[in-house]
């Protein structure tokens, strides 16, 4: 028979759980020598390295699944349930393909074979309990940290360049005169001088400014920095006056205009990034940009095989509602967990209410029929929620910052498929 390994670990289980891959392998290569010595057993091990178990759309683990389909391997082994996925959905589509193609799974931390019915009934209670939890702490995390910022707190780990964690009060930031005399200059330079990002850094490092190097990369994300004007974007929202101001708004957005070079990598430049593909090749587009004379930048997915490309402004354009619908319901569900807590009748009726109902509920009240409780409580709700309307539709996926936007796109966009016969597109969502 032969056996496939699977190890995976991503920067977030390392640092939580202390995952390691090393660790992994050894202990399937025990496992697999104790428990099927004498079968002829053939092991191989598949590592994967800073993936997510969010979803199944890694490359080892469709490497994993095609391997399944074609039947090469008789048995799965892992080290424990959570290296193969976190979703019930996930897991039901991958026990459906192994036991169509005889496959046995095995995690070797809850003893838990595929073989027996029991077992199946027990992978899927563990993975349950194990989602659950991680929605848990991801939605007590964001919670905490939107709180924070409210308050005024900078909550995001260290300290920006140019600033530190006042003495008297952790959660808050000071300048450090020192530090905030080059931020000063960095912006002064390009705004004011024509500086370039290059020349600075040429400078600042024939200066042995600090005795640090300094690159594009450093420069770049300075000027990009809105901290710096005391304001802080966090989840799609923006917190003002969350830090002292080194320069101000004009100062920054003069230098932001004025130098088009460098900004992000190529990883952090692309929202659609590894997710448009080509009809005709079948292969992923790659990136690329141009820039005009006013120094506007416009990125454009293009393939090496048939030499056509499309702009990625076209396939915003064509997902702006959708997203907007996406961003607006989850911000939506984010804020009446909040107020469940204000509201004793809400939990229930929110089992009856649909959000589209929240969303788009006519203004005469149509919600409060559907509300029995209080007048004076069913009041204050019904100005809440008419707030939270108003707020919520005013969210747009294209006034989002870059990471914000990319994290959206990853987790409800499937795929893009760009025709380069007739330049049509066609969006696949993970919901449908």
């Amino acid at each position: 028979m032969k056996a496939i390994g699977y190890a995976r670990e991503s920067t977030r289980d390392q640092a939580v759980y202390g995952f390691n891959l090393d660790d992994q392998c050894k202990k399937i290569e025990a496992y697999t020598e104790l428990y099927f010595e004498g079968k002829h057993c053939e092991l191989q091990i598949i590592r994967e390295e800073g993936a997510s178990a969010k979803s199944l759309n890694r490359p080892k683990m469709q490497e994993i699944i095609a391997m399944v389909k074609n039947r090469e391997f008789d048995v799965l082994i892992v080290h424990n349930l959570d290296r193969l996925t976190r979703q019930v959905a996930d897991l039901a589509e991958l026990l459906k393909i192994f036991e169509e193609n005889n496959v046995q799974l095995v995690s070797i931390t809850e003893n838990i074979n595929t073989k027996e019915p029991v077992g199946r009934f027990f992978i899927f209670l563990i993975v349950l309990i194990a989602q659950w939890e991680e929605e848990t702490i991801s939605s007590r995390t964001r919670r905490g940290v939107e709180e924070s910022l409210r308050q005024g707190n900078y909550a995001a780990p260290g300290a920006p360049f140019g600033y530190k964690r006042d003495p008297d009060d952790n959660h808050k930031l000071i300048i450090n005169e020192d530090e905030a005399k080059i931020v000063r200059r960095v912006f002064e330079s390009i705004a004011q001088k024509g500086y370039s990002i290059t020349a600075l850094a040429h400078e600042f490092n024939a200066e042995k400014l600090l005795e640090m190097h300094w690159d594009k990369a450093r420069i770049s994300r300075m000027i990009e920095n809105t901290i710096y004007y005391g304001t802080y974007f966090k989840y799609g929202k923006e917190y003002r006056n969350l830090a002292p101001k080194i320069v101000s708004k004009d100062l920054y957005d003069e230098a932001n205009r004025k130098e088009p070079g460098f900004r992000h990598s190529p990883k952090r430049k692309y929202i659609y990034k590894g997710l448009v593909y080509c009809t005709s090749c079948k292969r992923p587009l790659h990136c690329r940009h141009t820039i005009n004379k006013i120094g506007k930048h416009y990125h454009y997915y293009g393939c090496y095989g048939c030499g056509k490309q499309v702009a990625e402004k076209e396939i915003t354009d064509m997902i702006r509602e959708k997203m907007d619908q996406i961003l607006q319901e989850l911000e939506c569900e984010t804020e009446l967990q909040k107020m469940s807590k204000k509201f004793k009748f809400l939990s229930d009726i929110l089992e009856k209410v649909p959000m589209s109902s929240v969303l788009n509920v006519d203004e005469d009240g149509g919600l409060a029929s559907l509300i029995t409780a209080e007048s004076v409580e069913r009041d204050k709700f019904e100005k809440c929620i008419d707030v939270l309307r108003s707020e919520v539709r005013s969210l747009h996926f294209e006034d989002l910052p870059f990471l914000r936007k990319r994290e959206i796109a990853l987790d409800y966009i499937k795929e893009i498929l760009f025709n380069p016969e007739d330049g049509s597109i066609v969006i696949n969502y993970w919901d449908s």
